[in-house]
């Protein structure tokens, strides 16, 4: 069973994150930075979408705690007609997501967690509307409580096998191994649906990202309790399967992890430690027998000069097949410089070891500077899984093509890369540099092997397209 990516997507090609800064992805040969006005340093309920351009259509951003609430602005950083007082806490760390309601190409799910004290988060969900307002939105309807149940900061969405509907997966916090799930249909929102499954001591795996593979496949959720659970995921019936616990079995502040990213193809997890005292990121090789064993320390900070009190928040995998990853502390001491003005950047992350290429400080935010996390986005590309019992949507090749079903490779090469498809395909193949100059363009029908001995190392960026279909590739040259 393949699972299949629709015509693509550019929803997730602009990423507005505290403290007044962003990044553009739409050339992917060349992300820059952007700047955004969501300016609260101690904020981490923020999300945003773009149209299927790459162009900004939404936002939504905690405002200071004096007003304890949430804001949506439209594509122009204006407030958007009803997005003043949803309900909703600045400080839920990856508590709001943005999704497209299946069937309706103008209408939004905004989901947003609110802390409720101690125990932890209820969840609410708005809709936004973008037909209204010639074209700038309107928060039709908000507030409407999702969940009363209380909740970590840990919220998930993959798309179903259908490559129309919605999974959104939420951890409860007052039941052991409690998660809960939601259907998202064009007709309604199915659930709870819920599933006991993995380690105990929820309570104490409050805080960490918690995501999917780009595949649908795989699920991660870190914890500040050092542990790091992992689960496959069946996109048809929504069950999460076969769990191991690959984090350690004791508390230390150097495995206290809190943001985590998968490689482009799954193979390979990074976690890191927030604390501030051990600023460790790791590596694991999700293909190896035992998985905890092929830990490696990829880079680790001392608290000491302009990294004192920083540690490490959001990570996340860019369309451009990097990780991007925020040393910040918020507010106070150290939080204006070099380290916070920058992004931490893994250029190869299927790579297992030091040939991933951790760079330090490798991404200029300008005049922005990292504060907290990334914004949480699932996989908007993500189409139905072909062959599966589930594929009641999907139409045939003319509108899908399957990422899986289409195979480059070696990756990274030296003088040739091979394209295999076991789908016939006839489409045009255009291979750009860094900055986006063309550098090779042909026809292509099922299997190609291209010598590109002549091209300098580098990388490079594959598309395969055609009037239906297109599907985008980075490319590494060793030599």
């Amino acid at each position: 069973m393949l699972p299949l990516l629709g015509k693509s997507q550019k929803q997730d090609r602009i990423w507005l994150f505290p403290d007044s800064a962003g990044i553009d992805f739409n050339n992917l040969s060349n992300p820059i930075t952007r700047s955004s006005n969501i300016t609260d340093p101690c904020g981490n309920n923020f999300a945003n979408i773009c149209d299927q351009s790459g162009n900004l259509l939404f936002y939504s951003s905690g405002i200071d705690l004096s007003f304890i609430s949430i804001r949506v602005y439209d594509k122009y950083e204006n407030l958007m007609d009803g997005g003043d007082s949803l309900i909703g806490h600045p400080w839920v760390y990856d508590g709001s997501m943005i999704l497209p309601m299946p069937g309706d190409t103008n209408k939004y799910y905004l989901f947003v967690g609110n802390r409720t004290g101690s125990m932890g988060n209820h969840m609410y969900y708005n809709i936004v509307d973008m037909s209204q307002n010639s074209g700038l939105g309107k928060v039709i309807s908000k507030n409407n409580l999702l969940l009363s149940d209380y909740v970590n900061e840990k919220m998930a969405a993959v798309k179903h096998a259908n490559g129309r509907d919605w999974w959104l997966i939420l951890m409860s916090t007052n039941t052991d191994s409690l998660f809960h799930k939601f259907l998202i249909t064009p007709d309604s929102l199915i659930g709870p649906i819920d599933q006991i499954i993995g380690s105990a001591d929820n309570p104490k795996k409050f805080f960490g990202h918690m995501l999917f593979s780009e595949d649908g496949t795989k699920m991660v959720a870190a914890s500040s309790n050092s542990m790091l659970d992992l689960y496959d995921f069946d996109r048809c019936s929504g069950d999460l399967f076969n769990y191991r616990n690959i984090g350690e079995p004791v508390y230390s502040v150097a495995n206290r992890y809190n943001g985590c990213s998968f490689s482009p193809n799954g193979n390979v997890v990074y976690v890191a430690s927030i604390d501030y005292q051990a600023k460790n990121f790791y590596q694991f090789d999700l293909t190896a027998s035992s998985i905890h064993s092929t830990k490696q320390l990829l880079i680790s900070y001392p608290d000491t000069g302009n990294m004192h009190l920083i540690g490490f928040y959001g990570q996340k995998l860019g369309p451009d097949g990097q990780i991007y990853i925020i040393k910040a502390n918020g507010f106070g001491t150290n939080s204006d410089t070099y380290n916070t003005h920058h992004l931490d950047v893994i250029q190869f992350p299927d790579n297992v070891g030091p040939s991933c290429n951790y760079l330090t400080n490798s991404f200029d935010l300008g005049n922005g500077k990292a504060a907290s996390g990334m914004p949480n986005m699932p996989n908007y590309n993500l189409g139905p899984l072909h062959g599966s019992i589930c594929d009641s949507l999907s139409s045939g090749i003319h509108e899908q093509l399957s990422e899986n079903a289409i195979r480059i490779f070696p990756n990274p090469f030296i003088d040739a890369v091979s394209i295999r498809s076991v789908l016939p395909i006839h489409a045009n193949v255009i291979i750009r540099d860094e900055i986006g100059n063309e550098v090779k363009n042909f026809s292509f029908a099922e299997n190609e092997t291209i010598d590109l001995s002549s091209l300098s190392a580098g990388v490079y960026y594959l598309e395969i397209r055609n009037d239906d279909l297109v599907f985008e590739k980075r490319l590494v040259k060793l030599k």
